[in-house]
This record gives structure tokens, sequence and C-alpha cells, in this order.
């Protein structure tokens, strides 16, 4: 962690254009990249994922057979990774890149397994599996890098 990165974390109410950036980048986009770590070894995996109205959750369908699932178990801990970068030159500039960090747990609520194929129908057989858990990130902080270098952490509304 950077010296920057630890001197300034924004309370929501203190937002304004960052928090619009944040709900946009939730909004627009339908995957992202989950990080995680298994004996000290990192992965990072592709996934389709689900804002929670609230901006506390952010909800990723995993199979309990998958080594992500594996390696979650034994330490909850991650990184998402959104950003809207479209392989042009001008995405150094213009994209913006959106870092959740927070715990990842199975999910308790019933229903989001509807909610998540309302996003992604395109996921119906994978979702639907019995061996399909949803799971809830729990959101501890967000890190919004916009402009290359300008960097905005904030912990989610309460």
């Amino acid at each position: 962690m950077t010296p920057e990165y630890k001197r300034k974390i924004y309370a929501w109410r203190d937002t304004g254009k960052q928090e619009q950036l944040i709900r946009n980048l939730l909004q627009s986009q339908l995957s992202g990249v989950l990080a995680t770590s298994l004996d000290g070894m990192p992965f990072c995996y592709l996934m389709a994922f689900l804002p929670a109205d609230n901006l506390q959750s952010l909800f990723l369908a995993v199979s309990k057979r998958s080594a992500k699932h594996k390696q979650l178990a034994n330490n909850p801990q991650t990184c998402f990774l959104i950003d809207n970068r479209k392989n042009i030159l001008e995405d150094t500039s213009a994209a913006c890149a959106l870092n959740i960090h927070g715990r990842i747990y199975a999910s308790r609520q019933s229903n989001l397994k509807d909610h998540f194929l309302a996003r992604h129908p395109g996921l119906q057989s994978f979702v639907s599996d019995n061996e399909t858990n949803i799971m809830d990130l729990q959101i501890d902080r967000y890190c919004l890098v916009s402009n290359f270098e300008d960097i905005f952490v904030v912990t989610p509304p309460v």
C-alpha cells in the first residue's frame, strides 16, 4: 500500500462526482476480474457480477467444484476490478478502474439467483446448477482510479 493510498479515505457523503463514476461503472459493466490467492500464489478470474442496490455488496456466481471456491474458502479477503476501457490509445487518460476490496462469503439471500439471471440471462445453466453458489463480496472500500493517476478511496454508504 502506497502512502498516497493510506492518506485519505473519504466518507460516502463527501464523494460527489466520484460517487456517480462508481455507480456508472457498477451499472454499465457486466463483468470484472476477481483476485484470489492460495498458498501465496495469486489468481485472477473473469467473472460476471451483480451490484447490490445499497452498494455494500457485489454478488458473484461461483461453482462449489471450482478452484476459486476453494481459494475463497481458504482466504475470503479479495479484490474485484471493474473498468471501462475500450482497448484504444485514449484509455490511458479516459478509462476508469474501480478496485473493490472486501471479504466474500456464500450469500444467505434466497432470491439472488433470479436477480443474477435477470442481469446475466446467458448464464442460465451455470447459475441454475445446484453446485453454484451466489457469493456475497461484502465491500470494505472502493478505490477509483481515473485520469491515469487520480486515486479516490471511499467506504461504501451505510
